[in-house]
C-alpha cells in the first residue's frame, strides 16, 4: 500500500503537524510568522537532503554492479600474460561448440 509514496510525502505530513502546532498555540502573528518560515526552511532543507542521499545509493548501487561485472568477466591468463595459458572453458561453451 506505502510502497509508490515518495518520500516527500511523510516529510510533508511532519512539517503540516508542526505548522498546524504553531497555528493551534502559538497567537503572536510575529512569531507565528517566523516559526512557519523556519518550518518551510527545515521542509526544504529535508527534501533536498533525502533527494541527494536517494541519488546517492543509485549511483553506488549502479557502480557496484558494473564492477561485480568487470570482476566477473577478467581473464587472469591475459592480465598476467601466462605463455601457453587461457581461460577455461565453461561446459556451456563446450556443449555448444
Amino acid at each position: 500500500m506505502f510502497y509508490n509514496v515518495s518520500p516527500d510525502f511523510y516529510i510533508d505530513q511532519v512539517q503540516n503537524a508542526k505548522k498546524t502546532v504553531v497555528s493551534t498555540f502559538v497567537q503572536h502573528d510575529g512569531i507565528k510568522t517566523a516559526l512557519n518560515g523556519f518550518i518551510d526552511g527545515q521542509t526544504a532543507y529535508t527534501k533536498s537532503a533525502v533527494k541527494v542521499a536517494n541519488e546517492i545509493g543509485t549511483r553506488l548501487t549502479e557502480e557496484t554492479v558494473n564492477a561485480i561485472n568487470e570482476a566477473t568477466n577478467f581473464d587472469l591468463a591475459k592480465f598476467f600474460k601466462v605463455p601457453g595459458a587461457t581461460a577455461k572453458k565453461s561446459a556451456k561453451t563446450e556443449a555448444a561448440e
